[in-house]
């Protein structure tokens, strides 16, 4: 019997943002809301408009302007660095169960499946 191999993919590609995990970004911006005593829904409101009309989820302006320009229009305080950290924090990238309301559509993990953990770090650390 003559099997061909498998095809290794070229790349393997995996969707965080309310797919695998929960919604990292927005549940930073939460708590940076509540830390400044923000209501939270508005707070992101301002903060995605502010992402996309400067241009900072295509690259085209820095993490220092975007942040500058959050702290300016909603008023909250800390450095970049702080404000990156309270995003980045792991405990708001928690892997979504497969039963989690939106998943209807995606198979369930088989048993074939491998978990895979990612810790990340802001660079430089």
């Amino acid at each position: 019997m003559n099997r061909t191999p498998p095809k290794i993919p070229a790349a393997v590609l995996f969707d965080f943002g309310g797919v695998l995990a929960e919604e990292g970004f927005a549940n930073g911006l939460r708590a940076i809301a509540a830390r400044h005593g923000l209501d939270p829904a508005p707070f992101l409101a301002q903060v995605e408009e502010i992402i996309y009309a400067c241009g900072y989820v295509t690259g085209r302006c820095s993490e220092a302007e975007f942040w500058a320009r959050v702290r300016r229009e909603c008023g909250i305080a800390g450095s970049d660095a702080e404000l990156t950290g309270e995003i980045q924090r792991v405990e708001f990238f928690a892997l979504v169960p497969s039963d989690h309301p939106g998943n209807e559509n995606h198979p369930p993990l088989g048993d074939d499946t491998v978990a895979v953990s990612l810790r990340t770090r802001p660079a430089g650390r």
